[in-house]
């Protein structure tokens, strides 16, 4: 197995996906832009978010789970962003 050095790597490498997707600061523009939209608040992005509701319930493992707020805190949309 060949290690790649940090200039090598894309969006797509998972040590990449995760350092863009776990700071807000870059992952907003970067939101914006693949979007197409102005997002006024974004939460700090949750790498690999696994949401369950209880212990009869399978959780949900999103790759990168991230929610636009308005200013009272109230969720406007959520973004599930999956590296396929």
């Amino acid at each position: 197995m060949s290690i790649k050095s940090f200039d090598d790597l894309d969006i797509t490498d998972p040590i990449m996906f995760g350092l863009v997707f776990s700071n807000k600061h870059i992952a907003q523009p970067f939101i914006e832009h693949l979007l197409g939209i102005k997002i006024d608040h974004l939460e700090t992005p949750i790498p690999e978010a696994v949401l369950s509701y209880d212990a009869e319930h399978k959780g949900v493992r999103y790759d990168v789970f991230a929610r636009e707020t308005n200013e009272n805190g109230e969720t406007i949309r959520s973004f599930d962003l999956e590296m396929q």
